[in-house]
């Protein structure tokens, strides 16, 4: 079955923590108030603009069920081989920790570095651009704003050379 692989990779581009819900900023800082300009630098992140913890999550719930049901993903056998070892949960953790810690939010990604992550499933580039549509796909069905999706969808190019062909 190809329900557990994911595109740990591409969308742990956009890739251990805690979950938010729950748990007020200053007491993820370590129980003290946080310091004003990191408050005010998290309030400006695209973190924030995204709608923060909840819309993220949400975001790549919907991304991970999208891309794991896609053949074109689903082609490579490595990238079925390589994750069919781990829960479609933990892969969604994994990448939502990722997304907010990359985007400016309170989370710290523990995971592995893109590049370490996908050697040796050959990701082509036809993979990564079926990815990214799964992405505009997602984005626009729940409603994302045009100027957040071009910034999402820029910091996840930035992966793209750690991910593709290793």
């Amino acid at each position: 079955m190809h329900r557990n692989f994911l595109f740990h990779g591409l969308a742990l581009l956009l890739a251990s923590a805690m979950i938010m819900g729950g748990v007020s900023r200053a007491q993820a800082y370590g129980g003290g108030e946080m310091p004003a300009h990191t408050e005010q630098a998290m309030d400006d992140s695209l973190y924030a603009r995204l709608g923060g913890t909840d819309a993220i999550a949400a975001v790549i719930d919907r991304f991970v069920d999208v891309l794991a049901a896609d053949p074109r993903i689903g082609a490579n056998p490595r990238t079925v081989e390589r994750l069919s070892k781990h829960s479609l949960a933990g892969i969604k953790f994994q990448v939502t920790a990722f997304v907010i810690m990359a985007t400016g939010g309170p989370m710290v990604y523990h995971g592995k570095d893109m590049k370490t992550a996908h050697s040796g499933l050959l990701i082509s580039e036809e993979e990564w651009n079926a990815g990214a549509e799964d992405l505009v796909t997602v984005l626009k069905e729940l409603n994302v704003p045009q100027e957040l999706q071009d910034e999402l969808l820029a910091l996840v190019g930035s992966t793209h050379d750690d991910i593709v062909g290793q």
